[in-house]
């Protein structure tokens, strides 16, 4: 892993070069700019001049390639490399992937495991005791005052995580400030298993932008 684990720091810090080698260059390059027309290289939407323009400054099919590689480096990592290239048909696999390791991580550390990502920083005594019990944000117990209505019943919450993911996407479509608790309630009474699942969701959803 640790070669691995290189390759993605170089990769960050390549990226990061890239980015403000060329914005040192030319003023008026921005990165919301540059990544529109990285977005549309990807989607194959024509080019306007001054996308092209903006294309040249920031080298945005090199920067294309590095994002590219570091995807591949990340997917490679976590074990998915079944997934490289991301194509957007796949983005939902990934989706539910990621939910699946929240759902996963969380339910570790209710156990008292925790995966430190920085272990000389954040646990620099070395305790390796069992710590209170913590959550991951978006999976904190719902507070028995919060109510949810019934009168939201006549959708089943899916068994599969897949389907899951779907729904919650599109209620949050619809709703984008809807709390999990309001959305836990579309899908009959109260349940806390069915809402940790839904913190997660949203929590992940919320990580990877799409909300």
């Amino acid at each position: 892993e640790g070669p691995l684990k290189q390759r993605i720091r170089d990769l960050g810090e390549r990226l990061d070069g890239h980015r403000k080698r060329q914005q040192e260059q030319h003023p008026g390059l921005t990165l919301t700019g540059m990544y529109n027309v990285l977005e549309k290289l990807r989607g194959g939407d024509s080019l306007t001049a001054k996308d092209k323009a903006i294309h040249d400054q920031g080298l945005v099919t090199l920067l294309r390639q590095i994002h590219d590689d570091l995807d591949a480096a990340v997917l490679e990592a976590y074990g998915w490399a079944d997934l490289h290239p991301l194509a957007s048909e796949r983005e939902a696999d990934l989706l539910t992937r990621l939910v699946a390791l929240n759902h996963e991580r969380a339910a570790e550390e209710k156990r008292g495991l925790i995966r430190w990502l920085r272990p000389d920083y954040q646990n620099r005594g070395g305790d390796h005791r069992s710590p209170q019990q913590s959550t991951i944000p978006g999976t904190d117990p719902v507070p028995s005052q919060v109510p949810i209505s019934d009168s939201q019943s006549s959708i089943s919450w899916p068994s599969k995580l897949p389907e899951q993911v779907g729904l919650i996407r599109q209620f949050l479509a619809t709703d984008p400030s809807a709390t999990p608790e309001q959305l836990s309630g579309h899908f009959g009474r109260k349940n806390q298993k069915r809402l940790e699942q839904i913190e997660g969701i949203v929590e992940t959803l919320k990580g990877l932008g799409q909300v």
